[in-house]
């Protein structure tokens, strides 16, 4: 996108080192030209609420091939676990293996973000807005200077409203044109606004609880004031009302051609903590115990919904989180160290683990046990692949997966953490194939003459587990 003329000059091609990785991948201008949504017919009765879930966009969309990119970019396939060490590099780190729904870091410096399953906006720390959606990318710099305080936007409207941090100012970008369309001061600071889904209608809340309503490209004016923190806004689909609930439970209707209010009433329960539109039902969460639904036509109580995203802003980064569980690989850096020690008198052996940690295991059964108490400690020499020797007895702490020529790929099992892999140099040794495994074992005894379970690398679409586990089942001893 260039700079254009005054009407346009808070637009700007330059982004940050994320952003013009972004407009790179996606192969767009900094701002792509846009076909606004058909209008549809206008009505009072918004549409049916919904469960909101937002599952993975297309992967041939802008938002899709941005976000398969990202991933590609931080996360390796499987199969490199069995690429042999170049020589000189076996034993310089380690490799970790788990099950779990892998994380990606989109965007870095972001102060707020609106995320759907077919659009995100973001606003960062240095002023800039960006959006992706079904239409490419749009990337604006506020008119005034400082980092993005408040956005607001629907995935596909043809208008985004935003302000800096604490800002008096609501802009509304028309993200067809390219160009911010609208400039409402107020005078306080704005701590809440929305822009109806066509983008012709705009309306904001200053720190006195006063709402602002009218056209987006128009002026402003003061419809009334709520009695309480404003929780959620909205306007209708038919953009003929916006609705405001606050944070005791008063839902106020204003009408957006006359800006004057067209009704209200106090949904019971409150005080309320946040709030959310979803059609024609608001949810009110209270600062305790569970969401209380209502039903704005009938005002009537009805089943509250649920925002699932895959997207994650954490301490300034824009994360999405696979809503499936695959394969992750991580690379701990450094020589991987295993040794084991052993108490006769207390039939016990001792690791010094391949995460750092030290764990105990029974000589008599191979399970692990608590710390034994006053205790002497010998040291128990461990194979190259991985075994300690007692009497006539052998356990493993490590099992072989595969070798290539001198080098051989060791694998054990942590729970809670998952695979570690790591190379080590060792005598030939033919009983372990040449070509890459199709599971691995999963040890949780190392006594003698117990087989490991078989967990398969094959991937499969086995959703995440409810309980947030996303390590593979322990097999049953």
């Amino acid at each position: 996108m260039t700079r254009r003329t005054a009407s346009a000059r808070h637009l700007h091609t330059a982004c940050a080192a994320a952003i013009v990785l972004l407009a790179l991948s996606l192969a767009l201008g900094a701002c792509a030209r846009r076909t606004p949504p058909h209008p549809t017919a206008e009505t009072e009765a918004p549409s049916d609420a919904v469960p909101i879930v937002h599952t993975a966009p297309p992967t041939n969309s802008p938002l899709g091939v941005f976000l398969a990119e990202r991933h590609a970019s931080q996360h390796s396939q499987v199969e490199t676990v069995f690429t042999p060490p170049t020589e000189g590099m076996t034993a310089r780190h380690a490799m970790i293996l788990s099950r779990e729904r892998p994380r990606t870091e989109l965007l870095r410096n972001v102060e707020t973000a609106v995320t759907e399953a077919d659009g995100i906006a973001a606003g960062l720390t240095d002023g800039t807005v960006l959006v992706i959606d079904a239409s490419g990318s749009v990337n604006a710099a506020l008119p005034e200077n400082g980092p993005v305080g408040l956005l607001t936007w629907t995935p596909g409207s043809p208008a985004l409203a935003a302000t800096v941090r604490a800002g008096r100012t609501l802009h509304v970008l028309s993200l067809p044109r390219c160009m911010w369309v609208g400039e409402h001061r107020l005078a306080g600071p704005i701590t809440m606004a929305a822009v109806s889904r066509h983008g012709s209608w705009a309306a904001a809340v200053d720190e006195t609880h006063r709402l602002w309503l009218g056209p987006s490209a128009g002026t402003l004016t003061h419809a009334g004031t709520l009695r309480y923190r404003a929780l959620a806004l909205a306007f209708t689909p038919g953009e003929r009302m916006l609705m405001a609930a606050d944070s005791a439970g008063w839902v106020t209707l204003w009408s957006t051609e006359s800006a004057s209010e067209a009704g209200h009433f106090l949904v019971p329960g409150g005080p309320f903590a946040s709030a959310h539109f979803n059609g024609r039902v608001l949810t009110l969460t209270p600062p305790e115990g569970p969401p209380t639904g209502f039903d704005i036509a009938t005002r009537q109580p009805a089943p509250p919904t649920e925002i699932e995203t895959p997207f994650r802003l954490e301490n300034g980064t824009l994360c999405h989180l696979a809503p499936r569980r695959s394969w992750v690989k991580r690379v701990i850096f450094g020589t991987p160290r295993l040794s084991a020690a052993l108490s006769a008198e207390r039939a016990t052996i001792r690791t010094r683990d391949i995460d750092g940690l030290t764990r105990h295991y029974s000589v008599r059964t191979g399970e692990q046990e608590t710390m034994p108490r006053n205790a002497e400690w010998t040291d128990l020499p461990l194979t190259s692949d991985g075994r300690a020797s007692i009497d006539d007895r052998t356990y493993a702490l490590a099992d072989p997966v595969m070798r290539s020529g001198n080098n051989l790929l060791l694998c054990r099992y942590i729970p809670g953490i998952g695979f570690y892999l790591w190379w080590e140099d060792c005598e030939p040794t033919p009983d372990v194939p040449t070509t890459a495994p199709a599971s691995l074992p999963m040890r949780t005894r190392i006594g003698p003459d117990v087989t490991p379970g078989g967990v398969p690398l094959a991937e499969d679409d086995t959703p995440d587990t409810p309980d947030g586990n996303t390590h593979p089942k322990e097999p049953a001893p």
